[in-house]
């Protein structure tokens, strides 16, 4: 909330932009909309989950979930979400990934 409340606030630039960006999102957007409303391409990948790209290049891995609740619920193997996140980052090569479920988001940054 730092970031977002102060640091991304004293920065005028970056908080006009930001702003810009939430207001071209239509209303009652979910995940999907949402980061397309931001520019992103999405691709489903083979075994689970999405990939975002923007311009061809991969970015993050997107685990979509049916409810928040979710995103601290053991998969069936036993494993967190987050975990599974991880390998599939790992695997696709990328640095971040999102659980995600209607508009809420949460941010993975596996660096």
């Amino acid at each position: 909330m730092h970031t977002l409340d102060i640091r991304l606030r004293l920065d005028q630039g970056r908080w006009a932009a930001a702003e810009a960006l939430v207001d071209a999102i239509p209303v009652g957007s979910d995940w999907r909309g949402v980061l397309i409303s931001f520019g992103y391409e999405v691709d489903r990948l083979p075994t689970r989950g999405y990939l975002l790209r923007t311009a061809g290049r991969p970015i993050a891995v997107v685990h979509p979930k049916a409810e928040p609740s979710e995103f601290a619920k053991l998969d069936p193997d036993g494993r967190p979400p987050e975990g599974a996140l991880l390998n599939d980052c790992v695997a696709d090569g990328v640095q971040y990934g999102l659980l995600v479920t209607g508009s809420r988001f949460r941010l993975f940054d596996f660096s």
